[in-house]
C-alpha cells in the first residue's frame, strides 16, 4: 500500500501527516510516496526504525503543486514566499528538479537516496530479478 503524497495533499495538515507516519510505521507494507514533502518532512520517517529510507518513495506530483499553505505566516511558508526565496520553478518539467532539491538538502547516505529515488519502487513493483546489476545505478557498481 503507497500512502500518496504521505499525508500531504492539497492543504498542509500536520495531524493527516503524523497519522500516515503512524500507520507506516505499525504496518510493514504501507509506504509513504514524498510528491509534496519538503525537507523537513523526511526528517522524522528517517530517523523512525519502523519507517527509514525503506518505506519511503520519491514522488514529484507530476508538476501539479507545491506543497504550500495559502494564509500569511502559516507553515510551510506561502507559494509566493517559497518563489521569492527559492526561484520560480522555469518551466513545468523543473518541478522535478525543484522536489529533487529539497530531498538534496538532506545528509543521508547515498544508499538511502537510491531507496528513496527508485530501489524501493523496484522492490514493490517486484523488479529486482529483472535488474542486470544489484544496486539501483549502475555507475556505482565496483
Amino acid at each position: 500500500l503507497i500512502l500518496a503524497h504521505g499525508g500531504v495533499d492539497g492543504w498542509w495538515s500536520e495531524r493527516t501527516w503524523e497519522l500516515c507516519l503512524q500507520v507506516a510505521a505499525a504496518h510493514p507494507n504501507v509506504y509513504l510516496e514524498t510528491g509534496q514533502w519538503w525537507t523537513e518532512l523526511y526528517e522524522k520517517p528517517l530517523r523512525d526504525p519502523n519507517i527509514g529510507a525503506e518505506r519511503l518513495i520519491w514522488g514529484t506530483d507530476w508538476g501539479a503543486a507545491h506543497p504550500v499553505q495559502w494564509w500569511p505566516g502559516g507553515y510551510p511558508t506561502t507559494y509566493f514566499d517559497q518563489s521569492r526565496k527559492e526561484g520560480i520553478p522555469a518551466h513545468q518539467i523543473d518541478i522535478f528538479g525543484h522536489s529533487l532539491r529539497w530531498l538534496d538538502k538532506l545528509d543521508i547516505p547515498q544508499d538511502d537516496l537510491n531507496l528513496i529515488l527508485g530501489g524501493n519502487a523496484v522492490k514493490i513493483i517486484k523488479l529486482e530479478d529483472k535488474m542486470p546489476h544489484t544496486r539501483m545505478f549502475k555507475q556505482f557498481l565496483l
